[in-house]
């Protein structure tokens, strides 16, 4: 009998096409070995699918069925328009609990496209997760480290997505917090100074809620009989620092048995631990935050901040490295302080008349001039941001 599987890859697919001719992608992908070896197999082929698609420049979600390896016309709903004419798988690998497979994958880019905003990546400073709580820490006995590896397995993720541009992380600890959809004053303010330090407009954080283990029962038979387990619960929050708002907050859990002896440490990065279901499960879940991170932020379009200004133009501070070319065009947002009758001060921000094109790019900023000699330079101040035009 065939194996079913059903390909997800998260995303959204936007606004501009170009035309480009069928092209084959060589991509590697891995899943844990949960049920059996051949469902793995189909896992690691459904995520060297979605990394083949990230590389034609798009995010994109899609359900489209396979049987056995080969693509069906029927029962799909394709979102994408980046469509997958054929699979080959190249080679396979069985270790540490899961499944490596090199795919070549042909997309039929005909019709492909991204959103506007994908040409400019859009800079993230992870910082290493946290712990919630003294409780938190204190449930992790054995496994103290779990904070480090989630960090790394979310990170490598987002590192694998073409539209991102991943600072490396980073361990401080943010004060304030964040009520509802937006950082409160003191947050803002650590923010703005790790965002400004970085040169990185998005800020993810996690924290670890609980990681603790627990006993199958009191009694004899269930010690016996029944598998202790451990749980896993940890939130991701994805900061925009330049807007002072709060993109994603969500919320990830597990449980999962835990054969390992009570108070032993534990090497997480052990083939032990990798392929215990535990380890497999958690590698999952930091896959799936990764996913979730990238979905928020592929299709927002990244502020740049001016940082510098000169006789004929000013400098910004996105270069090469986050896909600015000679010749884009950027417009400007001003922000002015104004008062309420009570004598409260409150930002406004105004869209400055002309546009702005890449004159000259640097590894890490750019500069600009006027398209037009009526633009007034002049009004041109420090901190100002200027937004890609579409």
């Amino acid at each position: 009998m065939f194996n079913k599987i059903k390909i997800s890859v998260l995303g959204v697919i936007a606004a501009i096409s170009f035309n480009a001719q069928a092209a084959w992608h060589t991509v590697q992908g891995n899943a844990p070995i949960l049920d059996s070896v051949a469902q793995a197999r189909d896992d690691a082929v459904n995520d060297a699918i979605r990394s083949a698609r990230l590389e034609a420049g798009a995010l994109v979600s899609t359900q489209q069925e396979f049987q056995g390896g080969v693509l069906l016309n029927s029962d799909t709903s394709l979102k994408s328009n980046v469509p997958v004419r054929k699979v080959i798988v190249v080679s396979e690998q069985k270790t540490r609990g899961r499944v490596s497979v090199t795919v070549k994958v042909l997309l039929d880019e005909s019709h492909a496209g991204s959103c506007a905003a994908s040409a400019v990546k859009k800079s993230v400073l992870p910082i290493t997760f946290g712990y919630a709580d003294q409780t938190a820490y204190q449930g992790s006995a054995g496994i103290e480290t779990i904070n480090r590896e989630l960090t790394l397995a979310v990170t490598r993720r987002l590192s694998s997505i073409p539209s991102l541009l991943l600072r490396p992380e980073i361990n401080v600890s943010l004060r304030g917090a964040a009520n509802g959809s937006a950082p409160d004053q003191e947050l803002q303010d650590n923010l703005e100074a790790l965002s400004k330090q970085h040169q990185s407009q998005y800020v993810v954080l996690g924290s670890i809620n609980s990681a603790a283990s627990a006993d199958a029962g009191e009694g004899v038979f269930d010690k016996i009989f029944y598998q202790r387990t451990r749980s896993l619960s940890f939130t991701i929050t994805v900061y925009d620092a330049n807007e002072g708002s709060v993109l994603l907050s969500r919320n990830y859990e597990m449980v999962s048995d835990w054969p390992f002896k009570q108070g032993e440490f534990l090497d997480l990065r052990s083939e032990r631990f990798k392929g215990s279901a535990f380890g497999q499960r958690m590698a999952n879940l930091a896959q799936q935050a990764g996913d979730d991170i990238a979905g928020v932020l592929q299709c927002r379009m990244p502020e740049a901040t001016v940082i510098d200004i000169d006789d004929d133009g000013f400098i910004i501070d996105l270069g090469q490295e986050s896909g600015i070319r000679q010749g884009m065009k950027f417009s400007l947002v001003q922000t002015s302080e104004g008062y309420t009758p009570q004598g409260d001060s409150f930002d406004i921000e105004d869209h400055a008349r002309g546009t702005y094109v890449v004159k000259q790019v640097y590894r890490g900023s750019a500069k600009l001039s006027g398209t037009d000699l009526n633009d007034n330079l002049l009004n041109v101040r420090i901190n100002d941001k200027a937004i890609p035009v579409r």
